[in-house]
């Protein structure tokens, strides 16, 4: 059963030939793989189904069950969609009463979701879709370019709703699917953002944080890898009044005084922790008949037995990774992605910005902050996540709730930026006043950046590079 793990079918078509545990809600059948958690709550006319996992920072002992027993409480489908913001976990949602049945992702749609344009099927992945239906090929020039070309090849990654197939479509994050009308719909925002005093916001993320946190050692032993970055400094500061297992990589062209390594032994030890380097990890888990290109096997699955993976990677969502913040155009998009040569990309990032300067910009949200969010870190990192899961790896990101990134959107960008962010060290100090004892991310490049950012230089430069679309730019994105 190794094949699919912890993937899902959702389908009108018959004769489908999964071993799975199956439910049928109307003319459609729900196939779950036996390893991917199922919650179900119904009242009266309205049933929640629920795929993966789900919490509660406010009553961090609540259950799935009950979170979900909450969720089918509300009198409306905007109730909905608002109480959920409030939550984090990387789940599926399916909604059903007399009126609508909906389909819809996390904040981050860390759980993918792809369908078929015919709205006939929906499931996890392109590769479970199309032993189904038929692939089609695409036949526009600007699609095949990209597709063929070996930026593709390299990333392995889709741009927009779309895929490699002409005739199936990746739902991004922030919308839902109205699988009655055929229609994918946005369902955030749903209120505007207002700015907030930094030091208003910082003992509220501190508190959802930890939260989040206790509610997850609620359910499994926790295990967080640790680096000299600014993400995994912040859980592991939130993680100190927990049970919590801290281990990092060594990778074989790393020596022992990388960064990476020797930040957190000082960081561990200055907290009583224990720190387990891994090195030459064995074998090659394979999970290419399960996954859409999987390019990277970040993890061996036998290390993360019996615990639930915290990663911290979607915080960056709320960092100035692409210095400029005004006058965004579809030049300045299709150059920070590294498209700026394919008409594909230009298309649908037109579509995109259209759309976000609509729904987001007029609601308070930055267009690039979105651009990051759905465009960005939601398609890398939920392919990151998929192979997480096809290697049995439980998961839990706590950043990932619209209602946390929304947070710390509304503080001030100033404090916010990529290479030195204020806002970020007032939340380690807030948890320790040791916090930053120790440097982060140390290194000449790494110092120099931060040095210009104070400064007040890094963005002007960054800037000046990606208007005048050069390749080289200042940045750590791939």
């Amino acid at each position: 059963m190794n094949k699919y793990r912890q993937q899902f079918l959702l389908t009108k078509l018959k004769d489908i030939s999964l071993e799975w545990d199956n439910i049928e809600i109307d003319e459609y059948t729900l196939y779950t793989h036996p390893e991917l958690g199922i919650t179900i709550s119904k009242k009266e006319d309205k049933t929640i189904i629920m795929l993966g996992s789900i919490y509660d920072w406010e009553i961090p002992e609540h259950t799935n069950l009950q979170i979900v027993d909450i969720l089918i409480s509300q009198d409306t489908t905007a109730d909905l969609f608002q109480k959920i913001e409030n939550h984090a976990g990387h789940f599926i949602i399916i909604y059903k009463d007399k009126h609508d049945f909906l389909l819809f992702s996390d904040a981050c749609g860390s759980r993918e979701i792809y369908y078929d344009i015919d709205f006939k099927i929906f499931g996890s992945q392109t590769k479970l879709l199309c032993e189904f239906v038929q692939p089609e090929e695409h036949t526009d020039q600007d699609a095949l370019d990209y597709y063929n070309s070996k930026i593709f090849r390299k990333r392995k990654l889709f741009i927009g709703d779309t895929t490699h197939h002409k005739n199936i479509k990746h739902l991004l994050p922030n919308r839902y699917i109205d699988i009655r009308n055929k229609t994918i719909q946005r369902y955030f925002p749903i209120k505007k953002l207002e700015p907030q005093k930094i030091d208003d916001v910082v003992p509220e993320v501190c508190k959802i944080l930890k939260g989040f946190l206790k509610a997850a050692a609620c359910r499994k032993k926790l295990l967080l890898a640790t680096t000299a970055g600014y993400d995994s400094r912040l859980l592991f500061l939130a993680s100190l009044d927990i049970d919590c297992k801290y281990f990092v990589y060594k990778q074989k062209s790393r020596a022992s005084n990388h960064p990476d390594i020797r930040v957190p032994l000082l960081l561990t030890k200055l907290y009583n922790k224990s720190l387990e380097i891994i090195e030459n990890l064995e074998g090659n888990d394979d999970v290419s008949d399960s996954v859409d290109f999987p390019n990277i096997i970040p993890k061996r699955s036998k290390y993360y037995d019996d615990h639930l993976y915290l990663n911290a990677n979607i915080s960056e969502i709320t960092r100035n990774l692409y210095a400029i913040r005004k006058n965004i155009n579809i030049k300045v998009l299709q150059s920070i992605k590294g498209y700026s040569g394919f008409k594909f990309a230009q298309k649908l990032y037109t579509e995109w910005f259209n759309e976000a300067v609509t729904h987001c910009k007029s609601n308070g949200y930055n267009p690039i902050d979105m651009f990051q969010w759905e465009e960005s870190k939601g398609i890398l990192y939920a392919k990151e996540m998929s192979i997480d899961y096809a290697l049995g790896i439980d998961y839990f990101t706590p950043y990932n709730s619209h209602y946390l990134l929304s947070l710390m959107l509304s503080v001030p960008e100033k404090y916010r930026n990529y290479n030195y962010n204020f806002f970020y060290e007032k939340i380690m100090l807030s948890f320790s006043k040791d916090a930053l004892k120790y440097p982060i991310n140390p290194g000449f490049k790494s110092d120099f950046f931060r040095f210009l950012t104070r400064i007040g230089l890094f963005n002007h430069i960054k800037t000046i590079y990606l208007k005048y679309n050069i390749k080289t730019i200042i940045t750590r994105e791939v």
